[in-house]
């Protein structure tokens, strides 16, 4: 029997204002392997209160007292000083988990006895640097990270025992950038579905609603463009959720424009007939996607990196930019149909994004192992 150590950056409870698609994907999965094994979670920030139980442990490992990269290098000796303390602890067979900007410390465990690594990979900031990346707009932080790193996120890849990533395109994108991985497999992120249901009904009798939702400057999920389309399109209204720079926003803010912050998914999901989802850079996966469609909404995603794995049909897919203004007005005019196809498929997205299908994938992949 082993027991699971989470090494992660950030800990949060997905009804935390801080949580992200990677944060609810860990929590869950954390989640599910607590059912039955023993799990210990080790970050400098947490924020946790929902399923606590005697079979989980959260622990937080004490943040570097020096910003800046001499920060990060303290940092990091810090949580492998907590780490060891932890392996030490016990006996038993453990099963690490390493996340986000915590995997290249794997490098320091991959030739330990009783210890099996995994690398839950959910963006490109865990690994990128090299030509082939996708994000060209930022060709600076590949480079720094390609210099500090001194070739352990490399080795932390090559020899892990299993990579966990959240689409069919990041597994591409990983294997291109180590050829050399094993394992590298396609988990798609557990969803709660719980608290939605298909057919919303929306709260008023109102005009043609659209959502929206981001966080920061929104520069990177397509705030632009939804600005631009409320412009050309003044008989919708266009909700827009989540963390937005405020000043960012208040440039360029429409009458037809609602900045409502963060709500719940039920909220959400009753004040809009739609949803879009036009980011510019490529998304590993997209989360709100599959819950709108699961809410038993239609929604329009772009066709950058996983995002067209998470809708029924190529019909929700914007392949060009230039095209989201006709593909808006053809989703109004043919809402009806786009929403009889989105309820139709409410059951098989359901099975394919649940906690128990999710569990099934991940026991495979630790079978693997």
């Amino acid at each position: 029997m082993y027991s699971f150590i989470f090494v992660l950056p950030c800990f949060y409870s997905p009804s935390d204002p801080k949580s992200t698609g990677g944060t609810i994907s860990n929590y869950l999965i954390a989640k599910i392997l607590s059912r039955n094994h023993l799990v210990t979670i080790l970050a400098p920030e947490t924020e946790v209160s929902d399923f606590l139980n005697e079979k989980l442990n959260v622990i937080r490992v004490k943040r570097a007292s020096l910003s800046g990269l001499k920060g990060k290098v303290l940092g990091g000796k810090v949580f492998r000083s907590a780490l060891e303390s932890k392996i030490n602890s016990s006996t038993e067979k453990k099963i690490l988990l390493f996340g986000g900007a915590t995997n290249f410390l794997a490098s320091y465990f991959s030739d330990r006895e009783k210890l099996k690594i995994i690398l839950l990979v959910r963006a490109y900031d865990d690994f990128i640097y090299g030509r082939w990346s996708p994000v060209t707009f930022d060709r600076f932080h590949p480079f720094l990270k390609k210099n500090i790193d001194r070739g352990r996120t490399k080795r932390a890849f090559n020899n892990a025992d299993a990579i966990i990533t959240n689409s069919e395109w990041m597994v591409s994108c990983v294997k291109k950038s180590f050829p050399s991985a094993n394992n590298v497999c396609k988990l798609y992120p557990p969803l709660d579905l719980s608290d939605l249901k298909s057919g919303f009904a929306l709260r008023e009798k109102c005009d043609f609603t659209v959502g929206f939702v981001s966080r920061g400057s929104g520069k990177a999920k397509g705030i632009d463009l939804i600005f631009k389309l409320a412009k050309e399109q003044p008989d919708i209204t266009f909700n827009i959720y989540g963390g937005l720079d405020q000043r960012e926003v208040n440039k360029k803010i429409s009458k037809n424009i609602n900045i409502k912050g963060w709500t719940s998914r039920g909220i959400m999901f009753s004040e809009n007939h739609l949803f879009l989802v036009p980011s510019v850079w490529p998304e590993p996966f997209g989360r709100i996607a599959i819950e709108t469609q699961v809410s038993g909404l239609p929604v329009l995603v772009s066709g950058s990196g996983g995002l067209p794995e998470t809708v029924i049909s190529n019909d929700c897919i914007v392949i060009d930019e230039g095209d989201w203004p006709h593909a808006l007005v053809q989703a109004r005019q043919n809402y009806k149909s786009l929403k009889s196809k989105v309820s139709k498929a409410n059951g098989e997205l359901i099975i394919k994004f649940s906690l128990k299908t999710c569990e099934d994938e991940l026991l495979k992949i630790l079978r693997l192992i």
